[in-house]
């Protein structure tokens, strides 16, 4: 495989869409219209690119990189794109072991590097860097857990799989909703969403999740000016080879909560929850998280993914878990 860089506008639309359909890379983050947006907040960056590799000319592997100088010494960053919770290399499965130390070596030529730096590395691109006997090379410090549910095929079955104290807590819980009139509605292409449709429930979303954060007295990244311009473009280019998705919890016809997710690859990836706190005795967070478990069976997807994250409220729904590597 012969390598690369250059910057992610240099790649031509048609070749980065079949290496991501054909690759089995587990993150949904690589696909065009979410890497376009990214590539424009780390690409602002003087020294962000794409180490690119290449057979007989067909593109095989790609990997966002930036470089940090401190001192005079460059450490390459693989970079992860906005929203996402791990880095693999897309096509990570066309490089052999060997072509691993053939990757890295390359980089560390190409940009005089004294350390590449992998922040979040998953645990398919962990055992590759084992395996290839080079991961005292590479900077990893420790690991995190994010929480998937892996989907039955009907809403019958999912309470089925679940423990009796958690079925009759959900049931309890969505007789307290259907009692004080909530009403829950999706935002997306399947229901007719426009660009106007999606910017005006991002704003809504990040509303409510900024008035919860500002209730807990916190801070989150979601509010970031480079977070929110990211979904902004997102939300205005619309649906492609993913598709995005709010469900939005109504009382009185008033938005008092909502869920934003992306559908792609058999996986239902939920990015962002925001509800009024003044309503949390209805369970508007939980009963949300429900509609987006009924909207992945309704999709046929495969994976509902709930992030990286120790929040206690995961472990309810599932106890299984996936690493990510720091």
């Amino acid at each position: 495989m012969n390598f690369s860089i250059c910057r992610f506008g240099d790649i031509a639309r048609s070749e980065w869409d079949e290496l991501f359909l054909n690759s089995k890379t587990r993150n949904v983050f690589y696909a065009w219209e979410l890497m376009r947006a990214s590539s424009h907040s780390f690409e602002s960056a003087r020294e962000a690119w794409i180490v690119v590799g290449r057979q007989e000319g067909a593109l095989k592997l790609a990997q966002p990189v930036r470089v940090l100088r401190r001192s005079g010494n460059a450490v390459v960053e693989f970079v992860k794109v906005i929203s996402a919770e791990q880095i693999e290399p897309l096509g990570l499965d066309n490089i052999s072991r060997r072509g691993v130390v053939d990757l890295l070596d390359f980089i560390m030529k190409a940009f005089s590097a004294t350390e590449v730096r992998i922040t979040a590395a998953s645990e398919r691109l962990r055992q590759k860097i084992i395996a290839s006997g080079i991961s005292r090379r590479v900077s990893q410090t420790g690991k995190k857990f994010g929480t998937q549910i892996s989907m039955p095929r009907s809403e019958d079955e999912f309470r089925a799989s679940m423990k009796s104290d958690h079925r009759n807590l959900l049931k309890r819980k969505l007789r307290k909703g259907d009692a004080a009139g909530l009403k829950f509605r999706l935002i997306s292409e399947d229901s007719g969403a426009t660009s106007e449709d999606r910017q005006a429930a991002l704003h809504r979303l990040t509303e409510l999740h900024r008035k919860r954060f500002d209730s807990m007295e916190k801070t989150s990244f979601f509010v970031q000016n480079d977070v929110q311009r990211f979904h902004a473009e997102i939300a205005e280019q619309g649906d492609g080879s993913v598709s995005f998705e709010f469900i939005e919890c109504t009382l009185d016809e008033t938005v008092i909560g909502s869920i934003y997710s992306v559908a792609t690859r058999g996986e239902y990836v939920c990015l962002m929850t925001g509800f009024d706190p003044e309503h949390s005795r209805l369970s508007v967070g939980f009963l949300l998280m429900y509609r987006a478990v009924l909207r992945t069976i309704e999709l046929k997807l495969e994976t509902f993914d709930m992030k990286v994250g120790a929040e206690a409220y995961k472990s309810w729904w599932s106890q299984d878990r996936y690493k990510v590597y720091s």
